[in-house]
Parts: structure tokens; sequence; C-alpha cells
């Protein structure tokens, strides 16, 4: 992902202001932060767009997109209703029959066994998969894709990045995360590779 230098440097600038009242202000800090988000579905996935793959956060306009930063936990939620002009798609060869289209789409990344606060913790340039003895929390998360009567159920293989200032990535590999499905209540045999990756830019920061 392309980011401008003057906007990279203002969210440098903003991340070392924040770390700084961080400290300071740790006891106060509310109990969640809702941060609005533009959200791009990449193309070649079982999680698809409606063909213009972002997403600018509007709770008006159908799309509500937000990192949730709590103080112990951190989590996405993008949610799109057509009803209101934008929708998703889902692909799961040999369950949906191709290609069906969300009344509601809902993905949340929003399981972890250790409450992984991402938001907070995860620097620029790594990922929850990579080990870190000095971080033992850090992990991948698990999570929900809803679209009308499909639910997907992830274990944790949902691979967070934290790509740059105000920029993440979140990505279920095709290969190694195989999800529950369950249409109509009814919780299908087996496990399916319902593939899927988001850009996410924070837009809350400069």
């Amino acid at each position: 992902m392309k980011i401008k230098p003057m906007k990279s440097a203002m969210r440098f600038s903003a991340v070392i202001l924040s770390l700084g009242w961080a400290s300071l202000a740790i006891a106060g800090k509310p109990q969640s932060t809702a941060h609005p988000v533009t959200v791009t579905v990449n193309a070649g996935n079982s999680i698809q767009s409606d063909g213009n793959g972002s997403y600018r956060d509007s709770t008006s306009g159908g799309i509500e997109a937000r990192l949730w930063d709590f103080v112990d936990f951190s989590h996405l939620h993008f949610e799109v209703q057509k009803k209101k002009g934008r929708f998703l798609r889902l692909s799961i060869p040999g369950v949906t029959g191709g290609t069906v289209s969300c009344g509601v789409g809902t993905l949340k990344p929003n399981q972890n066994a250790n409450r992984y606060n991402f938001y907070d913790l995860l620097p620029i340039g790594a990922s929850t998969n990579d080990p870190d003895p000095g971080d033992p929390d850090r992990s991948n998360f698990g999570g929900t894709f809803s679209c009308d009567a499909y639910l997907v159920t992830y274990p944790p293989c949902v691979v967070i990045e934290h790509t740059g200032v105000g920029f993440w990535r979140m990505t279920a590999p095709p290969l190694s995360c195989n999800a529950l499905v369950t249409v109509n209540g009814v919780t299908l045999a087996g496990t399916f590779p319902v593939s899927f990756q988001v850009d996410v830019d924070q837009l809350d920061v400069p």
C-alpha cells in the first residue's frame, strides 16, 4: 500500500505524541474508542467486494467500519447493508452454489484467547503471526463472517499486520485458515477454506 510522504510523516508525529500522552493518562483511558476506517476488500478471495473494493465508513450510508480499541483488547467490526447501496459477496465452493450477494455482510475478526490488544501493542511492520517472547499474548485471531443464511466461524488463524501508521491488513490465508460454516442454523460437516484479505485505513489519524 502506498503512503504519501506528508501523510506518513504526520502519522509518525501523531504516534510519537500519542505514546507520550498515553503514559501520563493511562489511568483515565476510556473503556473503548471506536476509530472510523476505510476498508478495502482485496480481490481473489471467498469474501469479495461488490466491484468497488473500498468501503469508507458511513453509518448513514449502510457501512459501519470501526477499529475498536478497548483497554485490554482490540478488533475490527465491518458491516455493509445492501439496502443502503453497497454489499459484500461470498463464494464457498460446494456450499454457496456460486457467488452470493449479502443483504447484510458482517466481518468481525474479534476473537482471541489472550485478548491481545493489537491496536496498542503491535509494532509497525509486525504481524500477529510473528512469535515474540517479549509479547507472549501476541497471537492470531478468530472471528466470524455472516452473510444472510451463511455464518463462517474462523479458528485463531486470521493474521493481523500493522502495515503503517494508521494502516492494517487482516488476512485469512486460503491454505491455512479453514473455517466452520453454518447454513440456516445447520453446521456443515468438516471445514472450508473461506479466505479474505482486507486493508484498513484509519480515518482519525492525520
